[in-house]
């Protein structure tokens, strides 16, 4: 009986992983790092235990197929961006942590050049996936890191990004094609990924700023619940370093 409900899941991993599972606990990580001061009692709150949130196996109610992954994913993002905003002014923050955790995997995705074209689903995703996973260590964070932006519109803002990584993909199937090793493919794209990693950092950064701002700006939150009583099956602990 569990293996008809596990399978599914299992085969659908691939799906969802965006910039694979190292990749969003470190765009999630570096988002929190980089919150404005006015924000340390969110990041305190938040930043370990959404750190497990970010995989992807409780995804499954929102995943989405290829030849619809931007509209969805922008409309799903809004969605929980709303539900974050409303939990925030209710303080309900146990509830919060789920809908931040949901937000950092699609500011992820967004970003990822291989997640948002039907040309680089399948093979070529789950090839640059393990590329990040095996590479991740090399790309840099840009250090000119300005005020976080407010947005006005969840759904258009997400979707853009969806766009503007989609164009990528061309780029990515030609050197994935032409390139003899893993070494070969990741030193002709990893200006691509540097790139848009950086832009996953900064578009969930300025989500959870404009969440916060338009709950008010809570300044403190009690602990307990949320996503901090799910299974720890993908612990980050060897992922991120303190």
């Amino acid at each position: 009986m569990k293996i008809k409900y596990i399978l599914p899941v299992i085969f659908l991993l691939p799906l969802v992983l965006g910039f694979s599972i190292k990749g969003h606990y470190w765009i999630t990580h570096k988002s929190f790092q980089h919150l404005p001061t006015i924000m340390n009692a969110f990041q305190e709150r938040y930043e370990r235990p959404v750190l497990y949130s970010v995989p992807p196996y409780y995804m499954y109610p929102d995943i989405y197929e290829p030849s619809h992954a931007n509209e969805k994913l922008a409309k799903q993002a809004q969605s929980h961006f709303n539900k974050l905003v409303k939990y925030l002014t209710e303080e309900q923050w146990s509830a919060a942590e789920v809908e931040i955790g949901y937000l950092a995997h699609y500011a992820g995705d967004a970003a990822s050049p291989t997640q948002n074209s039907p040309e680089t689903w399948g093979q070529i995703d789950d090839t640059y996936d393990l590329i990040v996973d095996l590479y991740l260590k090399e790309i840099e964070l840009d250090p000119d890191f300005q005020e976080p932006q407010l947005i006005d519109n969840i759904y258009q803002y997400l979707l853009a990004r969806c766009h503007q990584s989609a164009s990528l993909s061309d780029s990515l199937v030609n050197i994935y094609h032409q390139s003899n090793s893993h070494q070969e493919i990741w030193s002709k794209s990893k200006s691509i990924f540097e790139k848009q990693v950086n832009l996953a950092v900064r578009d969930l950064r300025n989500i959870l700023f404009s969440a916060w701002d338009l709950a008010g700006r809570p300044a403190s939150f009690t602990s307990g619940g949320g996503c901090t009583a799910w299974p720890k099956i993908f612990s980050p602990h060897f992922l991120i370093k303190s």
